[in-house]
């Protein structure tokens, strides 16, 4: 069972249902078999292992899918996507590349890891209920993958995460361990 702000964590070994599990909570696929009781699909994000990144400047790799008029819809002013960029470790990133009006093949300028942190930005600007992340820090060093846990707790998303990293588990409430053959083991802590 996943309740707001009850952090769970996934893990086990590479092709016990991790990713399966996710894709079928967040509606990507469809239930094999069973039933499964979740909030509207609408409060969930997903962020998989690999950011898209759309044709735009760098504010609309941040906001994606919303654009500046979006942003200016919703009171979100520049300096506070700054401060977003800033709890991800991204600043230097953004201004290296000609600030938020910045327009490369971000593809190629951006690594595995400032592609994630783009993502977690993404999750700070749209606040879901939910994020449900895949490997999305697996690129990203430990020294700021903490922060960013930590940031997007602090703007009340609910996180539901799968990950090879032991350091996650203090970020998380819940400890969800798949075997590979249709078990689970659930632990309960207090994060």
């Amino acid at each position: 069972k996943i309740e707001r702000t009850k952090h769970v964590l996934v893990m086990g070994n590479n092709g016990s249902g991790k990713t399966s599990l996710l894709r079928v909570l967040v509606g990507l696929w469809p239930l094999a078999a069973g039933h499964i009781t979740r909030p509207p699909l609408s409060d969930f994000v997903f962020v998989p292992q690999r950011t898209y990144l759309p044709h735009g400047n760098m504010r609309e790799q941040l906001i994606f899918p919303d654009t500046k008029a979006d942003a200016e819809r919703k009171g979100v002013s520049d300096e506070r996507i700054m401060e977003m960029v800033e709890a991800v470790g991204l600043t230097s990133v953004v201004l290296r590349e000609g600030g938020l009006d910045g327009f490369k093949a971000w593809h190629e300028v951006l690594s595995g890891g400032e592609r994630q942190r783009v993502a977690f930005v993404r999750v700070l600007y749209h606040r879901p209920a939910f994020a449900v992340l895949d490997e999305a820090t697996s690129a990203v060093s430990q020294d700021i993958e903490p922060a960013m846990y930590a940031a997007a707790q602090r703007c009340g998303t609910t996180l539901v995460t799968v990950s090879h990293r032991e350091s996650l588990k203090k970020f998380h409430s819940t400890v969800v361990v798949l075997d590979g053959e249709g078990n689970a083991t659930v632990h309960e802590g207090d994060a």
